[in-house]
C-alpha cells in the first residue's frame, strides 16, 4: 500500500477516529438512557448526550481548522 506524503492525511485519520469514538460513546450513553440502568434520570442522560454532540461539533471544527492549516 503506498504511503501518503501529505502530513494532513495522518491528522485527518486521527481526527476521523476521534469523531468515531465520540459518536460511539454518544450511542452507548443514549442506549443507557433508554434502559435507565445508569442511575441517572432521562433528563440528565439527555444533557450528557447533548454535551457529547457539542463536543463532537467542536472537535470537528478544530480538526477542520488544523487540516486547512496543514494544507
Amino acid at each position: 500500500m503506498p504511503q501518503s506524503t501529505n502530513p494532513g492525511d495522518g491528522l485527518r485519520l486521527i481526527a476521523d477516529n476521534a469523531i468515531l469514538d465520540l459518536q460511539t460513546a454518544a450511542g452507548r450513553i443514549e442506549a443507557l438512557a433508554c434502559q435507565m440502568d445508569a442511575g441517572l434520570n432521562r433528563v440528565q442522560m439527555l444533557r450528557i448526550i447533548d454535551w457529547l454532540r457539542d463536543e463532537e461539533a467542536r472537535l470537528r471544527g478544530r480538526i477542520g481548522a488544523l487540516a486547512r492549516a496543514s494544507g
